[in-house]
């Protein structure tokens, strides 16, 4: 998703930067409290709402995470999400709206959330629910699961329901969910990190955990320059 649309002059890329900036202070707020992380999480908010009208599902998902942790004065949390949120929604009524309709639910959602990732996130769930709690004090980085289960349901939400739309326009492009990437890369690097923190009193578990998700990143690199071979072949052919 990155390498497909970070050249492009279209809001993709910008809509990736601003989510990936939501997120880092979402968890700030989550790691350091007293760090203030209001007023520029409003101010990313409403460069987001004036990027895309689709960002209503990540801002009320990072409202809804700030609100359910207390993290900041009650009035300037909801100005957080309101004022965004008027705008996002001001733009989506104004605009002409083009019926999409879901063709293809599981390469649209998996071209953003990469598949061979839930396998890591389901182990790490199950891990982090059933660990000592002793083990569970050397990272704070469990807090970003929920984040990322809320993100992930909000996508499969939005294919869902266009799955069964009438007289539609066109299809759904997985490029319209290009908002899940930043939140996949930022789940799993904080996964791998604390199940390589969790696994070090054994360091034969550590070595081969830490060979697998290395693994995984060389697969997926090898995977993606494919692709990006494959794309600039196909953008340069005669005709």
């Amino acid at each position: 998703m990155v390498w497909m649309y970070w050249v492009e002059a279209r809001p993709y890329s910008l809509w990736f930067l601003l989510t990936t900036v939501q997120l880092l202070l979402l968890s700030t707020a989550y790691i350091s409290p007293k760090t203030k992380v209001l007023k520029p999480l409003l101010f990313t908010h409403v460069l987001l709402a004036l990027t895309t009208p689709a960002c209503i599902f990540q801002i009320t998902i990072a409202a809804l995470m700030l609100w359910a942790k207390r993290r900041g004065n009650a009035g300037r949390m909801l100005l957080a999400w309101a004022l965004p949120m008027g705008i996002a929604l001001f733009y989506y009524f104004s605009d002409t709206i083009t019926s999409i309709k879901t063709y293809m639910f599981s390469s649209n959602l998996f071209d953003v959330v990469l598949p061979e990732r839930l396998f890591v996130y389901i182990v790490y769930a199950l891990i982090a629910w059933v660990l000592p709690e002793k083990y569970k004090k050397i990272s704070w980085n469990i807090f970003f699961l929920p984040v990322f289960l809320l993100f992930f349901a909000s996508g499969f939400v939005v294919l869902y329901v266009d799955l069964f739309t009438q007289n539609s326009h066109q299809g759904f492009f997985s490029r319209y969910l290009i908002y899940l990437t930043p939140v996949d890369i930022l789940m799993f690097s904080l996964a791998s990190f604390d199940l390589r923190q969790w696994s070090r009193p054994n360091p034969w578990v550590c070595m081969n955990l830490s060979i697998f998700l290395g693994g995984l990143v060389i697969v997926r690199g090898l995977m993606t320059y494919r692709e990006i071979l494959a794309s600039a072949l196909y953008l340069h052919s005669p005709g």
